[in-house]
């Protein structure tokens, strides 16, 4: 069994790659049309909001370490 939908966007808003607003979003999409984490991980590369590596991380679960100072990994 994969990471749910819920469970990927969990760690994407503890991560703080993208604001609050933009999780609930994607959450309401992901409820709408039925994803999984992954697909909603494939979406968000797909659309540039997060990085392959980024998405990679969070799908196992590590969603601290993004940021060295100011600047985004």
């Amino acid at each position: 069994m994969g990471i749910t939908a819920d469970q990927f966007l969990e760690y994407v808003k503890g991560s703080g790659l993208l604001a609050s607003e933009d999780v609930r979003a994607w959450w309401l999409e992901a409820k709408s049309v039925g994803l999984d984490g992954k697909s909603v991980a494939a979406r968000m590369v797909k659309e540039q909001k997060l990085t392959a590596y980024q998405a990679k991380q969070l799908l196992v679960g590590r969603y601290q370490g993004f940021f060295v100072g100011q600047y985004k990994i």
